[in-house]
């Protein structure tokens, strides 16, 4: 049976218009709107030791992660609202000191590209491109320079030496989410031949700092420095100069 003209040009406007809606409802989850420098201010002052201003040592709780492998203060849209409201999708930072031997192991971020600028030590730094490009990229990042994750592109840090490195790490996004490789695989399909025992076979010994999959300790690299298995005595940083203590609240001024 035929539908009426007048019948088929309701249904398309009725299509057309649920289509909006869902459109719309998608940008608002995915946008912050952008605010006025007074309320930029007005919002920032809740939190913050003066306008626009924040420390890395005054992270707390979720924001700190502190293992055998990382010391890692986040400031991002949980630890600092303000930082939603700038333009979409706003920005995150964390300050992170990979201890003697410690690794980032490989991750990508969904939402976000990532810039590792380098302020102590040395980073060996991996990245793989999408299937068809290069996926063995290598390089050493040394104070002064700046390694680029692209977004959703699989990376990694290493630091293959017997002090700290440390690096600032800043997103292009207040929420640009984790997606930890060697954990999800190890959990993918209830832990199976295809998970979590491919896993062991490769890394067995290494990932000694977070059943997660996020962080571990170099097992070669900590007998060349004559640390023990489970990383550096103490909080792993002794070597970090106190300037350097101080940007993680480890020292006073």
């Amino acid at each position: 049976m035929a539908i009426p003209a007048t019948v088929a040009v309701l249904v398309l406007l009725l299509l057309g218009t649920s289509s909006q809606v869902a459109l719309a409802q998608q940008q608002n989850q995915l946008e912050t709107p952008r605010l006025t420098e007074r309320d930029q201010r007005r919002e920032f002052l809740a939190g913050a030791d003066s306008p626009f201003k924040f420390r890395f040592a005054a992270a707390t709780g979720a924001a700190k992660v502190d293992n055998p492998a990382v010391l890692q203060l986040q400031v991002d849209k949980a630890g600092n609202p303000f930082l939603s409201t700038l333009p979409p999708p706003g920005m995150a930072q964390f300050l992170t000191a990979l201890k003697p031997c410690g690794n980032l192991l490989p991750h990508n971020h969904p939402r976000a590209t990532e810039f590792y600028s380098v302020l102590y030590g040395e980073m060996k730094a991996g990245e793989s491109q999408e299937n068809g490009g290069l996926q063995n990229i290598t390089l050493s990042v040394l104070p002064g320079e700046v390694f680029v994750a692209v977004q959703g592109l699989l990376h990694f840090n290493h630091n293959p030496s017997c002090t700290p490195l440390v690096f600032v790490q800043s997103f292009n996004s207040a929420d640009p989410g984790a997606l930890n490789i060697i954990g999800a695989l190890a959990a993918l399909n209830g832990g199976g031949p295809i998970g979590a025992a491919g896993i062991k076979a490769s890394n067995a010994g290494t990932i000694t700092a977070s059943p997660q999959g996020a962080f571990s300790l170099d097992q070669d690299c900590l007998a060349r420095c004559g640390l023990p298995s489970t990383g550096a005595p103490g909080d792993g940083l002794g070597g970090l100069p106190n300037e350097f203590r101080v940007l993680f609240g480890l020292a006073a001024v």
